[in-house]
Order: structure tokens, then sequence, then C-alpha cells
């Protein structure tokens, strides 16, 4: 798990990294996770220039407002590679590589 903040008590499986040490975390781990405000989201993508098999072993979670839950309001919405998703039907979490040039 990746952040700055921890705010949550995690197994002792998962390791709590700092953001400065995602690289270095990408390289030896199955998988990282990070939860980022949607506000940040394309700032994040742009700060890290990772290989696209690299962004692949990274999940997002985007902190952003759910309101309505059913995809009526769309505040929650996110562009994707794919188009736009919406974090209460299709994540909050996403693939780096999915968010990468949205």
């Amino acid at each position: 798990w990746i952040t700055d903040h921890p705010t949550i008590d995690l197994p002792p499986q998962v390791e709590i990294l700092k953001t400065a040490e995602l690289s270095e975390a990408i390289a030896w781990s199955d998988a990282c996770a990070i939860a980022v405000p949607r506000n940040l989201v394309s700032i994040f993508t742009k700060t890290y220039s990772l290989t696209p098999s690299d962004r692949v072993k990274v999940e997002i979670m985007v902190d952003t407002p759910i309101v309505c839950g059913n995809l009526h309001c769309g505040v929650c919405a996110i562009e994707t590679r794919h188009g736009r998703k919406y974090a209460c039907k299709d994540g909050p979490v996403f693939i780096l590589e999915d968010l990468q040039d949205a």
C-alpha cells in the first residue's frame, strides 16, 4: 500500500510505503495500491513515467464523491482509456494503465 498518510490498520503481510518509494516498490512487488483524490489523478499519472508492464501492477483507488451510487448524477465519472467510467459502478479502484494518458 502506497501512502504518505496511513489511516487504516492493514495486516502485517501488507507493506506500507511512502509515495516516493513507488517506483522501487513496483520493481519487486506483485502489485501496488494507492489512493489518489480524483482531482490529482492526472498529475499522479504524469508524475510517474512507468512502463506499460509496470502500470498494470498499480491499482489506484480514486477518492471521489459517490453521491447517488447508481450512475444518475455522474459526479464520480473518471476518464479512462476505455471511455468514461464511474467510480460507483466500475470502481472506485482502477488500474493505472487504464488511467494513463486518458
